[in-house]
């Protein structure tokens, strides 16, 4: 995301917290003109076959998030923004992203659903090799079955990924988004590297107020008094994705770019709606759901962390976190 008249742009990197950050710059700056993928000095390259949509019309080719590895042309004084991400453990981080596509998908959402006529929006997220078919899942419902095919799918795609050398040497467009290295995001090739300043996840609630010191000073707009407000998207997506007509219960200031998707990206179920009128109501049966697939999966998940520690060894490197296999090791 950038505010071009006040010089400051967000690396938006996925399953960081980032969307409630998108929604603190949204509060702050709306006035002045917020754009990502729609910025004309983007170079919309890196996945060609990657595409967005908003109001029905091609809006851009290149992923939602933004990673920096794309690249941005003409934009020369890219060295006097103010460049600031969040980053997270790369293990909770992965964790995370197989939780979203296990929840989704329990659902009944994914890249290629219901009538195999979904949004191209979607295909960013979940490339059809990757995600089981449609289960038709019902909200009370977490059928185990579907959970470990898709965890051993997934498990023999990044297996193929560590013997193959790595990311590095793999096809990155036809990886999940959500599954990238953060440092694909933050790695700036041209026109010359910048300092990014960087916020660890685990301390965001800590290093927030001293973040908006450092953008108030450096955009001479005072943001002290906007807050940092919780954002669920995985529960928000999946309730306005059956419940389009209601998604105004979801949060009072959703970013256009998420109204967008909600209107572009929906399969609106009568039962649902009629069970679930508003957000709220849907929350609680949304939260049972995702804690019994994190009971489920989670184990799961820890009994490979060397495999996904040893993926993601240079995010671990470059953003200071510990590895604990290699502790292990070492001890």
């Amino acid at each position: 995301m950038i505010v071009e008249p006040l010089k400051i742009m967000f690396v938006d990197i996925p399953k960081t917290g980032s969307s409630a950050m998108k929604r603190f710059l949204y509060r702050s700056y709306n006035s002045f003109g917020i754009t990502g993928v729609t910025n004309s000095n983007w170079l919309q390259n890196l996945c060609p076959n990657t595409v967005k949509f908003a109001g029905g019309k091609l809006i851009s080719r290149s992923p939602r998030h933004e990673p920096l590895i794309s690249r941005f042309v003409n934009l020369s004084s890219l060295k006097d923004y103010f460049v600031f991400t969040v980053v997270r453990d790369p293990f909770t981080r992965f964790r995370s992203a197989v939780l979203e596509i296990l929840v989704h998908n329990s659902f009944g959402i994914k890249g290629h659903s219901l009538d195999n006529n979904s949004s191209p929006h979607n295909k960013e997220y979940y490339p059809d090799s990757w995600v089981l078919p449609n289960i038709n899942g019902k909200e009370e419902n977490v059928n185990t079955d579907i959970i470990d095919k898709q965890w051993i799918l997934f498990l023999d795609k990044f297996t193929i990924i560590k013997n193959k050398g790595g990311f590095g040497n793999y096809d990155l467009c036809s990886v999940p988004l959500h599954f990238w290295p953060q440092h694909y995001f933050t790695d700036l090739t041209s026109p010359t590297p910048v300092k990014i300043y960087t916020i660890k996840y685990e301390h965001l609630k800590d290093e927030f107020f001293r973040l908006k010191e450092e953008l108030s000073y450096f955009s001479g707009v005072d943001v002290s008094d906007v807050e940092l407000e919780y954002a669920n998207p995985t529960a928000e997506q999946t309730f306005g994705y059956f419940n389009p007509s209601a998604v105004d219960t979801i949060c009072k200031d959703l970013p256009t770019e998420a109204l967008e998707t909600f209107l572009n990206n929906n399969f609106p179920s009568p039962d649902f709606v009629k069970k679930y009128p508003t957000f709220t109501d849907f929350l609680p049966v949304f939260d049972e759901k995702v804690n019994q697939i994190k009971e489920y999966v989670y184990p799961k998940i820890e009994e490979h962390r060397s495999l996904i520690e040893k993926l993601y060894e240079k995010d671990y490197m470059m953003f200071g976190y510990e590895q604990q296999m290699l502790n292990m090791v070492i001890s």
